[in-house]
């Protein structure tokens, strides 16, 4: 029979996650940074060529200067949305990425740090031989446990928030979550998985999973800035949710900050854009 886990004696376990959560949360701060500062830069390389080439003196031919003008103009400015785009995908993976190495790292947490007989049936009764299991070295066997956890309790590939939800319930800290923060965290998915798998296009999996999406109907994502910021705050609040789930739970420092999520982040909450 699993026992309780009591918090009140994982002080050291509790703060680990609550760290894992704020590295994350800053790692995707720092993710969009980049994305503006790369965004500038490109942009403004551009603007330094076409200075160059528009100051160049020696230049034998003035209609050449003018042609080349011309291209830079053509391939870059009248595809601004484009190159964007390319900005804006590269930075949503990342988004992505995070947020699942996040979960993972917290799952892994409470599989070192907790006792066997506070572990979930679905990590106790996986089956492996004795033998088998202590040929792996450390970081192998947890990977392994971590696997089979994910297989155990999802029954499939599963991409939506019930994927992090389901792990995080086996160990009772799973809890509600808004409707529209779900059906983005969902849509990000499914688009992750597009851009990764089918170089963008649409196809009718997406459109099963994602009905509600203004892709459905198109024949390749081009994300633009309010996609990208309505996904990047959707997982900004979960992230924020969980922290503020954990701390309700877990012997943690009072003066830890409680985030008003509704109020913070309303737009999401209520118009599903920014």
């Amino acid at each position: 029979m699993r026992k309780e886990i009591e918090w009140s004696e994982k002080i050291d376990l509790s703060n680990e996650i609550i760290n894992i959560l704020d590295f994350h949360f800053n790692e995707i701060i720092k993710s969009s940074n980049n994305l503006l500062i790369l965004f500038n830069a490109f942009h403004g390389i551009i603007k330094i060529e076409l200075d160059r080439l528009t100051d160049q003196k020696n230049h034998e031919n003035l209609h050449s200067i003018s042609e080349d003008i011309f291209k830079i103009e053509s391939n870059i400015f009248t595809n601004k949305q484009l190159n964007n785009s390319y900005f804006y995908k590269t930075h949503l993976l990342e988004i992505y990425t995070l947020l699942e190495v996040c979960i993972k790292k917290i799952i892994i947490a409470l599989i070192k740090k907790l006792d066997f007989n506070e572990h979930p049936k679905e990590l106790r009764n996986i089956k492996i031989s004795l033998s088998e299991f202590n040929s792996f070295d450390e970081d192998d066997k947890i990977e392994f446990l971590f696997n089979n956890l994910e297989r155990n309790t999802n029954g499939g590939i599963n991409y939506s928030l019930d994927r992090f939800e389901n792990l995080l319930k086996v160990f009772g800290l799973n809890g509600p979550i808004n409707k529209s923060i779900k059906k983005n965290i969902l849509e990000l998915s499914q688009i992750r998985n597009l851009l990764l798998h089918k170089d963008g296009y649409v196809d009718n999996h997406f459109k099963k999973k994602c009905p509600f999406s203004k892709y459905k109907n198109q024949k390749k994502i081009n994300l633009d800035s309010s996609d990208l910021q309505k996904f990047r705050n959707s997982v900004y609040y979960y992230i924020l949710l969980l922290k503020n789930r954990f701390i309700t739970i877990m012997p943690l420092d009072e003066n830890l900050f409680i985030h008003d999520l509704e109020n913070e982040f309303s737009e999401v909450l209520d118009s599903n854009t920014f």
